[in-house]
Formats: C-alpha cells, structure tokens, sequence
C-alpha cells in the first residue's frame, strides 16, 4: 500500500476543487443563456428602440397605404366587371378627360 506525500494529495485536492467550481461556472452560465433566451430579454430594449424610430413609422404608412390601394383596385375592379358596355364607354371617356 502505497501513500501519497502530502504536497501529492493537497494538489490534488486543489486540482478537484477548481475543477468543480468550473464545471459549477459553465453550467450557470448556460443555464444563464438559456433563461434569457427564453424570456427575450436580450433584444427587447433593440425592439422598443426600432418602434420609435423614423423608420418604422415610414415604413408603416407605406404598408398601410399598400393596403388601401390594393381595397381601392380590388372594388374597383368589381365595379368595372360589373359594368355594361355604355358604362364602360362613359367612364372610359371620364378618364381621357382626367
């Protein structure tokens, strides 16, 4: 049977030790990342500042007024599927004159 000298056995104590407490650090972290992740802390304060800005104000009229135009050309196109053809002849007139 054989013994270790004490120097041996402290470092090795030592050594599991750090180990642990590294093996402890990198599960918290991931757990850490994990959570905000889940919970989309991360691009929250980017999302709040994105609705503010300029751009996102243009670019929701843009998309409201696409939105108007395309009901305005879907009635539109109802109507004039729906016309005779002297209605036709009459609003086609109409439009040479605008």
């Amino acid at each position: 049977m054989t013994r270790e000298h004490p120097f041996h056995l402290a470092m090795k104590i030592r050594q599991e030790k750090i180990n642990k407490e590294s093996d402890r650090y990198v599960a918290d972290n991931e757990q850490s990342k994990r959570m905000s992740v889940f919970s989309g802390t991360n691009n929250f304060g980017q999302i709040q500042d994105l609705k503010k800005s300029d751009f996102f104000k243009r670019t929701k009229e843009v998309l409201d007024n696409n939105l108007k135009k395309q009901t305005i050309q879907r009635k539109l196109n109802s109507k004039i599927d729906n016309m005779s053809k002297d209605e036709l002849t009459n609003f086609n007139n109409l439009l040479k004159k605008v």
